[in-house]
């Protein structure tokens, strides 16, 4: 009887292993941001854009301008580009096709 409950057992670990990793937010997730393909933008100062199926996290809102600092994350290797407003203005949001920021740094 043992054989047959531990087949059930490493499943059930495995399965919430699996659901705890699957449910633990992005390191980033702690300010608004979206999660692309594509990113371009400079190691200096100025406009950002992802482009390419783009996603929100944290609160980020899918469409419209955007007026508080927010993250460009590109999906392959996690840069990321750190957009801040100018004039009360972040960015543009238009997911999943793009997402522009008006000042934007490279980290």
């Amino acid at each position: 009887m043992v054989t047959g409950r531990l087949p059930f057992t490493a499943g059930l670990a495995l399965a919430v292993v699996g659901a705890t990793l699957t449910l633990a937010p992005p390191a980033h997730a702690a300010t608004p941001g979206y999660l692309c393909d594509i990113i371009q933008g400079t190691t200096t100062p100025g406009p950002g854009e992802g482009a390419t199926l783009c996603t929100t996290f944290g609160g980020a809102p899918s469409t419209g301008t955007l007026t508080t600092t927010f993250l460009i994350v590109r999906r392959s290797d996690a840069r990321t580009l750190t957009c801040v407003p100018v004039a009360g203005i972040a960015g543009v949001a238009a997911v999943p096709t793009s997402v522009t920021g008006v000042w934007c740094t490279l980290t």
